[in-house]
């Protein structure tokens, strides 16, 4: 994340996410899934800007700057910003009333992170702004009741394998970006629902990925990428079967569900082809196609 401040305003932009494996392992008896997850910061932000009241207020105004939200987000305290904020208020003994606005570019119910990050970037711009200096652990505590994800876009590393819910994190180093292209389809689908509907798989992939990337070996892991929701959301959602099939034409055997969808991805060999191929899928309709790469 990039964060600017000025004294009365801060401004922060932060990333959506990639997972090139997502291994559900088994239903756990509080309701969550046991996973393990390889997780990527990807080159698409948005951007969120924090401007001081003189009440106690919170308020948040949203901008979609790209055809991300299909329905108006909330701005009350349904917004996971707001609630972000909210709960690092008691931590802050100087906070004040604060204007919040967003220009969203991650689209939304994509399983690209954007809500996860727009909160995560909340605590670590308030933190400063409202000058609770809580250090890192402190945050990522915090961030993990507010989602699995959350905690990942806490953190300063750009890659991390999630266990646990998905907030138990091991950041990784990553040399090389890696072209990408996303394509998002007009509909959303529920997490909840996705993960009800898919079918839990005692074996980790993950770890194999991990090994790929620890030796240098990055040109194997689209070879070895999996998604443990991806048949869910392939069942449920005609769109994400238009959209894999659509990819998986431009780039047989690299392509994926991110997340629990609907976004779906697939990895270039360099930039020139990812936006040569961007292009092509423009033409089919299928919906908000992005050519961006992991950060590094």
């Amino acid at each position: 994340m990039h964060l600017c401040s000025s004294g009365a305003r801060v401004q922060i932009r932060t990333p959506a996410k990639v997972n090139f494996s997502l291994d559900v392992l088994r239903r756990r008896s509080d309701g969550y899934h046991e996973v393990a997850t390889l997780l990527a910061k990807v080159s698409v932000y948005d951007t969120l800007s924090f401007t001081r009241r003189t009440d106690d207020q919170i308020s948040l105004c949203i901008h979609s700057l790209t055809n991300v939200a299909t329905e108006p987000l909330p701005t009350d305290g349904r917004n996971i910003i707001v609630k972000a904020a909210e709960l690092l208020r008691p931590h802050a003994p100087h906070a004040t009333g604060v204007d919040i606005t967003l220009w969203k570019r991650i689209p939304i119910a994509a399983g690209m992170g954007g809500g996860s990050s727009d909160a995560a970037a909340t605590l670590l711009a308030l933190n400063e702004f409202w000058k609770a200096n809580l250090p890192q652990p402190e945050l990522l505590s915090l961030a993990a009741e507010l989602g699995s994800d959350v905690p990942f876009f806490v953190l300063n590393e750009n890659w991390a394998v999630g266990r646990g819910r998905g907030e138990d994190l091991q950041p990784l180093p990553v040399t090389a970006p890696l072209p990408l292209i996303v394509v998002k389809p007009p509909s959303g689908l529920s997490a909840g629902e996705v993960y009800k509907n898919c079918q839990p798989d005692e074996r980790d992939r993950t770890s194999a990925l991990v090994q790929l990337l620890q030796g240098g070996r990055y040109e194997q892991l689209p070879g070895q990428m999996s998604n443990g929701l991806q048949q869910s959301a392939y069942e449920l959602n005609a769109e994400v079967r238009k959209t894999l099939d659509a990819l998986s034409q431009e780039l047989p055997g690299r392509v994926m569900l991110s997340g629990s969808g609907t976004a779906c991805f697939g990895v270039c060999r360099n930039m020139r082809e990812a936006l040569a191929r961007s292009a092509r899928l423009r033409g089919l309709q299928l919906g908000h196609v992005m050519a961006m790469t992991t950060r590094c």
